[in-house]
């Protein structure tokens, strides 16, 4: 070998990377989608959630919601106890002390905007884990509002 790097050989294995992907692209899609639906349902069942993304116009991969009365950070911080990584926005605001811009924009409540924790979703996340984390969040909740608001 003479060093040269072969161009050829890493475009072809780039492309048929790719063309086993997008050809999978629209089932990880609808596996995706009905994984956020059955977590939000089943989060629906606890009154403590209010849900930011609502309507037709929402991606499937990412359910964020509030949960009145707790600071995001704090869900995020007990859950990572958990093993269970989720964050409070997006990571371009992530080191922000600030309310979510976007959930104090729609909701024009600061304390549901620094409240807030984004749930990021895959092809690759199972119903296993997604049962996890709801259990979690429902023992966080009842908890937190056991030893602080009652």
């Amino acid at each position: 070998m003479d060093g040269t790097i072969n161009n050829n050989s890493i475009r072809n294995g780039y492309y048929s990377n790719f063309i086993k992907f997008y050809n999978k692209t629209s089932e990880h899609f609808e596996d995706v989608k009905k994984k956020y639906l059955y977590l939000r349902s089943k989060l629906e069942n606890n009154n403590k959630i209010v849900f930011n993304t609502n309507g037709d116009k929402i991606s499937y991969y990412i359910l964020n919601f509030s949960i009145i009365g707790l600071r995001g950070e704090t869900i995020v911080h007990t859950l990572e106890n958990e093993e269970i990584y989720v964050s409070t926005g997006s990571s371009c605001s992530s080191k922000l002390v600030k309310p979510e811009k976007t959930i104090l924009a729609i909701s024009s409540s600061n304390e549901r905007a620094t409240s807030t924790i984004r749930i990021s979703l895959s092809f690759l996340s199972t119903y296993q884990e997604i049962d996890c984390l709801v259990n979690a969040i429902n023992k966080i909740i009842a908890i937190i509002y056991i030893i602080f608001y009652n």
